[in-house]
């Protein structure tokens, strides 16, 4: 441990010790509940911005599934 490692150089650490991480983050089991609720967010239509812009976009690079399925963020990305 009072070794001094070279510049550049690593000291072995051993990880079957080390505790895994905890996450922050919640995970919610779906439900109807929450199945309805992004139900009904995808509801909303295209915009005719949002239209207009992907109709101006080349073929080649035009999104397909992203305005069919989120349609809310393609017209979030017209926004901006």
């Amino acid at each position: 441990m009072g070794k001094h490692l070279a510049q550049g150089a690593y000291r072995r650490v051993s990880l079957g010790k080390t505790p895994a991480p905890q996450s922050t983050h919640k995970v919610v089991p779906m439900t109807q509940e929450t199945s309805g609720k992004y139900a009904k967010q995808n509801a909303i239509d295209l915009s005719p911005a949002a239209s207009a812009w992907l109709t101006s976009l080349h073929e080649k690079v035009r999104p397909k599934h992203l305005p069919e399925q989120y349609p809310r963020i393609v017209n979030r990305m017209v926004e901006l």
